[in-house]
């Protein structure tokens, strides 16, 4: 966490760097609607790493009820930089109604980003002392 920015979700402020995460989907007339949160490492552990589609399974599934989603496919695209990691992307096939329930609190919690074209890039990645809980959610840093 950060002494000077605040947790998006828990509100917590502790010495460390925060996960940047950006959750964007598009809406039925193909606008695109993002918003970043700012995330302690037990909030992105509890919301955002559990989402983490398995790559070995062919075929599709909703990350948070794990039906298939149908006829009802409203995908949700979550962009993570984490400290000592890097860049984390996941396509969630999510179905519209478990949609919902992750486009609401990025509303609520989030700051939205201006509709653009491109990603976002990561900051300089220095080697903080004190991040070994991002490997308790099996990120580790890149060599």
């Amino acid at each position: 966490m950060s002494l000077l920015i605040p947790c998006s979700t828990c509100g917590g402020k502790l010495p460390g760097k925060l996960a940047n995460v950006t959750i964007a989907w598009y809406t039925a007339a193909q606008e695109r609607l993002a918003y970043r949160l700012k995330l302690c490492l037990g909030c992105y552990a509890a919301q955002v790493a559990p989402l983490q589609p398995d790559p070995a399974e062919a075929s599709l599934k909703c990350p948070v009820c794990h039906s298939d989603p149908g006829e009802q496919l409203d995908p949700v695209y979550v962009t993570s930089y984490l400290p000592d990691y890097g860049k984390v992307q996941m396509e969630l096939a999510t179905c519209a109604p478990c949609a919902v329930k992750l486009r609401v609190p990025a509303q609520a919690q989030g700051v939205k980003l201006e509709n653009q074209f491109g990603g976002q890039d990561p900051g300089p990645q220095t080697r903080p002392t004190g991040t070994d809980g991002w490997a308790s959610v099996g990120l580790y840093p890149r060599e």
